[in-house]
């Protein structure tokens, strides 16, 4: 690119495409002072740089109106509409911090920007021995383990960007309503600055700063303010999973269970999990015992046979499940367990496995916060048609299971809300006794999930689906039973035809008759075949002949409808 520094380090880029007479596809470039489009369709290149302090607005955009997957990036002389983002919402908040930073006048600092590079590639970059100014965002972290008064170093820092968090977020949310004037824009970032009295963030490169990944960023400026609720709650050392949670979000809800309970129910060899596999008709389940492996990690093996619902194909499968915790787990306040189940017994099982990440939070009513997060990998390549079939399949299996489990849970735990409505009376000793739950509490508990399709529409759409499948199986084979009729019924009206006229086998005159009646039978033979091919040529002759008379009188009429047709024009012409 012409104007950019060869020492300009790219933070991000993204693919996308940019609007002009026709929409060009290529790569978005992003570093601290520099917005840059490359893009090459047959040779026929399209280059685009802009200087972030030339940029007067950023905003989301729609394609067509209606696909929101585009960002329109403004200066003073032109607009440039860039679209069709795999993850517009992220791909716009680190070109919106980026544009911050570039019209404060404030570089990155090196363990800020890999910090960024870390959030939007992960963690293996792959880099070589030329990148020797790489700095690890997560050093803070290794230290803080090493200290021995790190548990306390962890508690002030959570308190400081906790109280810092609110004026952030109302900051964020002033940027946001203004019409992204750079003016605008400088003065509610220094007022933000001034604001914070020149406090600095503590745990800038430990994990903490997790928090602010891809995951975890609102994609939409309003949603960062803080409820009146959250402002209220008490400030306790909350432990930080250290899994980026990739992949597809099965569970997001909270269940008024303690964790520590949860965490026994669902990976122990509890009554309820028999109960749920039993209803699920699952056999052959083992648990095995949490050992510690050699990362030094607590893991186990749960092996199960699990039940198919597919009317086609195998009616079970056999499943291992390798559970493993992080390091980041804390009884009594956060559970992180990653899961590798595969399959036994199915078709392409040997092609693909499932991952799924079980995260168990604490919250400050001693509620816990479940959330399970699911990816379908393969461990070789497949074909289209197949991997569709594969992710359909196993998707349909992972969101019914969860969705299941989610709703046992409730049914199991979840206080009902109270049908009277009628005044209790009060009891003199009620002061000394603890309350139960109000249901204007139990309100309170947002018992959602991602999923939300009932038991009985399950069976009844199980059952609905193997009436239909056997109704279509047994109509095929009464439609091959009926082809298999009329095949065999044209073969034995062809054999009939071909044998009514089939010639003497000629082998036979090898050995020639013998006697004068021989002789005479088989001229006889000769005569009738010879006859009978005469009386088919004269058909044919007759047939030929009423043909051609046919043609000649058709022939006629043509000759006699042209002659009419030249008579009408030439007395046409004379009367004009």
């Amino acid at each position: 690119f012409k104007g950019v520094p060869d020492d300009e380090r790219l933070v991000v880029d993204y693919s996308c495409a940019l609007q002009k007479d026709i929409l060009v596809h290529g790569r978005l470039y992003v570093s601290q002072n520099f917005l840059c489009f490359y893009a090459n369709i047959f040779r026929w290149e399209t280059s685009l740089s802009i200087r972030w302090k030339d940029v007067t607005s950023i905003t989301k955009e729609k394609t067509a109106r209606v696909i929101p997957n585009a960002i329109l990036v403004c200066t003073d002389n032109d607009k440039y509409f860039f679209t069709s983002f795999a993850t517009r919402d992220k791909a716009y908040l680190m070109l919106f911090r980026v544009w911050q930073n570039a019209l404060m006048d404030k570089q990155m600092q090196p363990q800020e920007m890999w910090q960024y590079v870390h959030n939007c590639y992960g963690d293996e970059l792959g880099l070589t021995s030329d990148d020797e100014d790489y700095i690890d965002p997560y050093e803070d972290r290794e230290y803080m383990k090493g200290c021995p008064h790190g548990d306390k170093l962890k508690l002030s820092t959570d308190s400081v960007s906790e109280e810092q968090s609110n004026p952030e977020s109302d900051m964020m949310a002033s940027i946001n309503q203004t019409s992204s004037d750079p003016a605008q824009v400088l003065d509610i970032l220094s007022k933000g600055e001034s604001s914070s009295g020149g406090q600095k963030r503590i745990l800038k490169g430990s994990r903490r700063g997790e928090e602010v990944s891809s995951k975890h960023i609102p994609t939409d400026m309003s949603d960062t303010s803080d409820s009146e609720q959250d402002k209220n709650m008490e400030l306790t050392e909350q432990p930080v999973c250290t899994s980026m949670h990739e992949g597809r979000q099965m569970i997001h809800t909270i269940l008024p269970i303690n964790v520590d309970i949860l965490f026994n129910l669902l990976f122990s060899k509890s009554k309820f999990l028999e109960n749920f596999h039993d209803v699920r008709k699952t056999t052959n389940m083992v648990h095995g015992d949490w050992v510690v492996n050699d990362d030094g990690l607590k893991q186990r093996t749960v092996t199960l046979t699990v039940a198919l619902s597919q009317p086609v194909g195998p009616k079970s499968t056999d499943v291992t499940e390798v559970q493993t915790q992080r390091d980041c787990s804390l009884p009594g306040q956060l559970y992180s367990v990653d899961i590798h189940s595969s399959n036994a017994g199915i078709p392409y099982a040997d092609s693909f496995y499932a991952t799924m990440h079980y995260c168990l939070v604490r919250t400050v009513d001693d509620h816990t916060m479940f959330s399970v997060h699911a990816q379908i990998k393969y461990n070789k390549s497949v074909w289209g048609f197949v991997k569709g079939f594969i992710e359909k399949n196993s998707w349909n299996g992972l969101e019914d299971f969860y969705t299941a489990l989610v709703r046992a849970l409730q049914n199991e735990y979840c206080i009902p809300p109270a049908k009277a409505k009628g005044r209790r009376p009060r009891r003199g000793n009620s002061s000394l006794q603890r309350p139960t739950e109000e249901p204007s509490k139990i309100k309170q508990v947002p018992f959602t999930t991602k999923v939300a399709v009932t038991a009985d529409q399950g069976g009844a759409s199980k059952i609905k689906h193997e009436s239909l499948s056997w109704f279509v199986i047994i109509l095929l084979v009464i439609l091959i039973l009926f082809n298999v009729i009329l095949l065999l019924k044209l073969w034995d009206l062809e054999t009939r035809e071909a044998g009514r006229h089939r010639y003497p086998d000629f082998l036979q005159l090898k050995d020639p008759p013998k006697t004068h009646d021989d002789w005479i039978k088989l001229m006889q033979q000769q005569e009738a075949l010879h006859s009978a091919e005469m009386v088919k040529w004269q058909k044919v002759l007759q047939i030929a002949v009423e043909l051609l008379k046919k043609v000649s009188v058709v022939c006629e009429k043509i000759v006699t409808n042209a002659t009419v047709l030249l008579q009408n024009s030439a007395m046409a012409k004379d009367e004009l």
